[in-house]
């Protein structure tokens, strides 16, 4: 018995899927027609998609200063309907000196890295730490230079003043 408001039944393309997030005005002119942005959707863990802009609203929301962007997301069999994802979109690039996070040494309040000095002695170096990358790196915004050479993973050890091997 069919009643009017009342769907009958849900049509469902399930090789193509949408992902509709809402980006804040002044950040508008970053979601252009054909842009990529990363995305993640919750129920899949950590992993990262690639989703294509393919509609951009015309106007704001008045309430939230927000445009509506819609992404075209990959086909993967783990997608479905009404799941939660986020969305990055680039605004840019920068140089940044990166160590992998093992390589940090955390000593009280103090973190710093065992560089190796003009001697080829390892030498514990405070340092101040920026952003963590997905990828298990840390941002080093000072305290070491680029091209220096440094312990990759020297875990508890006490390395201060030790000759430097092939590992650092």
């Amino acid at each position: 018995m069919a009643a009017p408001g009342v769907p009958l039944f849900v049509v469902e393309d399930t090789g193509h899927f949408r992902l509709r997030v809402q980006l804040e005005a002044a950040a508008a002119g970053l979601a252009r027609t054909g842009a990529v942005a990363r995305v993640r959707l919750d129920s899949l863990g950590s992993r990262d998609l690639e989703a294509r802009v393919v509609e951009v609203e015309g106007g704001a929301d008045p309430n939230s200063h927000t445009i509506g962007v819609r992404l075209e997301l990959p086909a993967d069999s783990a997608i479905r309907s009404g799941l939660f994802g986020r969305a990055w979109f680039r605004r840019g690039e920068r140089r940044a000196l990166v160590v992998p996070r093992g390589a940090v040494v955390r000593r009280g309040q103090l973190t710093g890295v065992y560089a190796v000095d003009s001697a080829g002695l390892l030498r514990w170096r405070v340092v101040t730490l920026g952003e963590t990358n997905g990828g298990g790196n840390v941002e080093i915004l000072s305290g070491l230079g680029a091209g220096e050479k440094y312990a990759v993973n020297p875990a508890e050890r006490e390395l201060d003043g030790k000759r430097a091997g092939g590992g650092a």
